[in-house]
């Protein structure tokens, strides 16, 4: 999935920087472009926390949990080169789930650590993979919605920028291949307005 655009594009001179460095001409996108990476970027998103969340289920359910009932998984970070780190999962009652914290194992010798490895086999292996799902997860798909939505806010500031107050409070708009339902901001209706993108439009008819 490539990212130039949003790395260079909200730079005054991102286009000047991005052909500097890598020795040719950024790719200009358009709106249902930059949509289209949007929608897969969420899906892929969505994928890889649905499988971070299942390996979260799998811990709790294969881990059994200290005296502070925290379930508590091993990894060893790329960033920290032969220490050992731990993820530890403990239940909120307020929040009705699991919250998750890390930080790193401190072991005196390495007769120590040894000893701790070989104990913890099940526990290294549930977190190794814990691990490499959690890094797969980011915000790319947050960027690249901020990066759309200046586009197409640019894009309604300049067609709205001579109307005034006649702009309709909420409209539908197309993006791409769907449709979503775009609020005025009611403190920002003059000269180049402000807009907020609201839930997608699916064409359902309430009847009362």
């Amino acid at each position: 999935m490539k990212v130039n655009f949003i790395s260079f594009g909200g730079w005054p001179d991102g286009e000047e920087v991005f052909t500097n460095r890598f020795k040719r001409k950024m790719k200009k996108w358009t709106i249902d472009e930059v949509h289209d990476l949007w929608l897969r970027a969420c899906d892929r998103g969505s994928k890889r926390y649905q499988a971070k969340s299942k390996q979260n289920d799998k811990i709790i359910k294969e881990v059994t949990p200290n005296e502070r009932g925290e379930y508590i998984v091993y990894y060893y970070p790329k960033y920290d080169p032969g220490h050992v780190h731990r993820y530890k999962f403990s239940y909120h009652s307020d929040w009705k789930s699991y919250g998750v914290s890390r930080d790193r194992v401190e072991m005196k010798t390495r007769d120590e650590k040894l000893t701790f490895i070989l104990s913890k086999e099940k526990e290294f292996e549930l977190g190794e993979e814990y691990h490499r799902l959690d890094n797969l997860c980011s915000d790319l798909q947050w960027r690249v919605k901020e990066v759309l939505w200046r586009m197409v806010e640019e894009k309604l500031q300049k067609k709205f920028k001579d109307v005034g107050s006649n702009i309709p409070d909420v409209f539908i708009l197309n993006i791409g291949t769907k449709k979503y339902f775009i609020e005025l901001d009611g403190q920002h209706k003059y000269g180049y307005s402000r807009f907020h993108m609201k839930n997608e439009c699916t064409g359902d008819v309430l009847s009362i």
